[in-house]
């Protein structure tokens, strides 16, 4: 059940800073490998709504952007974008300064950002990515072995200082140490979609509680460097 609490900012590109200096104390200690990386801003973003959703079995209760609006008033270039980091074949655009992004998105995210699961649902962030790039609205569960396979098979790996575009896939991941007492990476924590300016859409787990929202990056490593007890880094994909 939403709190009934909303709050509209307007978005400025500039205003949140370098991303790993926007970390907590012990997340910036715990991300072994934080990677710099170039983030577009393809995407011109110019409103952002955010919800006080109530807190889940994972997620505390603190505001999620439920909404996201962009100037579509370059129709080509926004076309463009979208297409590259979907697999859609038309996008709906309205040529306005103030689009709701969702309205423009695979349709797990037309359908579903800003809502929760049916109770007897298990749908996780590994789903709604698969589902993303599958042009499908499936409220499925996605287990580590499957997010690993499926990325391993239809990605590649994104080099360090590459620029991080729409579309792109974030894998937040889990290590510890093995016998030699390396640190080694198999816990595929959390998946989400880049959209721009260092903002993600994503399913927060598989709760029925956690909805799909638009998160900014910090936040989500900052919860996952506060929720998992070993070491964590963070990697991204294209698509190929």
């Amino acid at each position: 059940m939403l709190v009934p609490f909303i709050f509209l900012f307007f978005y400025s590109s500039g205003a949140f800073g370098q991303i790993d200096n926007d970390l907590s104390e012990s997340c910036k200690n715990k991300v072994l490998t934080f990677e710099s990386f170039q983030y577009s801003n393809d995407l011109k973003i110019t409103h952002l709504k955010k919800t006080i959703y109530e807190k889940s079995n994972y997620f505390e209760g603190f505001p999620r952007i439920a909404s996201v609006k962009i100037d579509t008033r370059d129709e080509n270039e926004v076309s463009s974008v979208i297409k590259n980091g979907t697999n859609l074949e038309i996008i709906p655009l309205y040529n306005q300064d103030n689009t709701e992004l969702h309205k423009l998105l695979p349709p797990i995210a037309q359908l579903y950002t800003n809502q929760f699961a049916p109770k007897d649902s298990d749908a996780n962030c590994h789903g709604a990515t698969v589902n993303w790039f599958n042009n499908t609205a499936r409220l499925n569960y996605i287990s580590e072995e499957e997010i690993y396979f499926y990325l391993k098979e239809n990605f590649n790996v994104i080099s360090q200082y590459e620029e991080i575009k729409f579309g792109d896939v974030l894998l937040i991941e889990g290590g510890a140490k093995n016998e030699k007492g390396e640190i080694e990476y198999t816990i595929p924590l959390h998946t989400a979609i880049y959209i721009s300016s260092h903002l993600f859409w994503n399913k927060g787990s598989f709760s029925h509680l956690d909805p799909w929202t638009f998160e900014f990056l910090n936040k989500q490593i900052d919860f996952y460097c506060k929720q998992f007890s070993g070491n964590i880094n963070f990697r991204f994909y294209r698509k190929k």
